[in-house]
């Protein structure tokens, strides 16, 4: 599949810079957003605790990275995301440990009705990370090339749409997620591919870091 230009929030239907919807029927501002995340060490899932946010992107790229993320009803997961025996209730999360955090629950997007989108070119991608490879699709701004767009220090976590995660200790172990932020310090290496359909193996993992 080549890159494609699509308008505003791609043919996903969700917003590729926050996730959910564009529109008035965001969630309330404060209220918790079910979130599963993923980490070299990690596998957790709860509900972010959004503040004085919309958005689950707009919360965790306002820490830059930085601080702790507060997760309500949290649960300590297994490595194949089957819930472990532990409930942690309320949990602080570090943003630096956390290589990917989707969304659990998403809403279509309604196009704003003024008209006013952005054009944004959709590009399947095949990333490496320390724990996972993973497959998906970014949204780069119009004259962007993927270069500048990887190497960019903000957003600190990239909105990514169709994910697919496979773990490095067990292949077998694969989740999917339609939307998730990616943590751009977790990048070991990325490719253009050609559509999003299966993360990198583990034999290329090993060619591209050894």
């Amino acid at each position: 599949m080549r890159d494609e230009v699509v308008s505003g929030y791609g043919g996903s239907g969700l917003d590729p810079d926050g996730g959910g919807s564009a529109s008035g029927d965001s969630p309330p501002r404060g209220a918790g957003r079910p979130v599963e995340i993923l980490g070299p060490h990690l596998r957790i899932a709860g509900l972010l605790e959004l503040g004085k946010f919309h958005r689950v992107t707009d919360i965790v790229n306002s820490s830059n990275g930085n601080g702790l993320l507060r997760l309500s009803e949290a649960k300590v997961l297994l490595r194949d995301g089957e819930p472990s025996s532990l409930d942690a209730g309320d949990l602080w999360v570090s943003p630096s440990e956390m290589s990917v955090v989707a969304e659990l629950e998403t809403s279509r997007t309604v196009r704003p009705e003024d008209g006013s989108v952005v054009s944004k070119t959709r590009a399947a991608l095949a990333i490496v990370t320390p724990g996972h490879t993973l497959t998906g699709y970014v949204y780069t701004p119009p004259g962007a090339t993927m270069e500048v767009f990887l190497s960019s220090p903000e957003p600190a976590f990239l909105p990514m749409t169709s994910i697919r995660v496979r773990s490095l200790i067990d292949r077998h172990i694969e989740a999917e997620y339609p939307f998730a932020l990616l943590n751009r310090r977790h990048i070991i290496a990325a490719s253009p591919v050609k559509e999003a359909s299966r993360p990198l193996s583990v034999s290329l993992f090993e060619r591209l870091r050894y």
